[in-house]
């Protein structure tokens, strides 16, 4: 990289409207430095960005750069970014081993140690529990409403029941009858249920994740075999 042109954060560049080969100033003071940008950039260390005092990162305000060592001279180094090359077969043990021969005072953090990376991390298996104990909690009292409904129904339409065995139908067809309510119920709740799931609830937190986070935004899956579980279960109990 030739001195005095850097790789900008993406998201940053977007909140300021910067691209390729725009230029930019910045520095302290009267050391004010005209920076060209060479290319923007995602970095896995910068995943989610928001410095001390804030919750959701301000891309107009703050955003991240790289640049070459010769284009300051007089910044010392606070942190150094080690990549493993790729079909290593050296344990992270050893890895920081050899790293500490050559910087004995270093404070060495893997990546499941790194900020940003362990704030997503973090934030997926919050957002997986929870998504579990929801669904479960739903499930279940939808279940027992569903159940209680349905006995109460039967309960009710005995003497129906009695007529319709007298006049010859079989316990076969009377049961196929009252079964039937199980798909009429599942179906068009199935249908509703994964639209509002899929394009309402799904849809709103994944802009408040692609707010919070910069990754690439390949959208909501449409389906998944919880989906096709949790329809066979409700038909099941109803």
């Amino acid at each position: 990289m030739k001195p005095n042109v850097l790789l900008l954060d993406s998201r940053f560049a977007e909140a300021h409207g910067l691209s390729v080969g725009d230029r930019i100033t910045a520095g302290e003071g009267e050391k004010q430095t005209e920076w060209l940008i060479q290319g923007i950039v995602r970095a896995g260390e910068y995943i989610y960005y928001a410095p001390e005092g804030l919750t959701v990162p301000d891309y107009q305000k703050y955003g991240f750069a790289y640049t070459n060592a010769s284009s300051l001279p007089e910044v010392p180094f606070n942190e150094i970014i080690l990549t493993v090359a790729e079909g290593s077969t050296l344990a992270q043990a050893e890895v920081s081993a050899q790293i500490r021969e050559r910087l004995a005072e270093a404070n060495i953090l893997s990546r499941h140690h790194q900020t940003s990376y362990r704030k997503v991390a973090d934030a997926m298996t919050g957002i997986k529990q929870i998504g579990l104990l929801f669904s479960l909690a739903f499930f279940l009292t939808g279940a027992l409403v569903t159940w209680i409904t349905v006995s109460r129904m039967l309960e009710n339409q005995r003497q129906h029941l009695g007529t319709l065995r007298s006049l010859g139908y079989s316990k076969k067809e009377i049961t196929g009858r009252y079964a039937l309510f199980g798909v009429l119920i599942t179906l068009p709740s199935m249908i509703l249920g994964w639209m509002m799931a899929r394009y309402l609830i799904a849809e709103f937190l994944y802009r408040i994740g692609m707010t919070y986070y910069t990754i690439e935004a390949t959208g909501v899956i449409p389906f998944t075999p919880h989906f096709f579980l949790s329809a066979l279960c409700v038909a099941a109990v109803t």
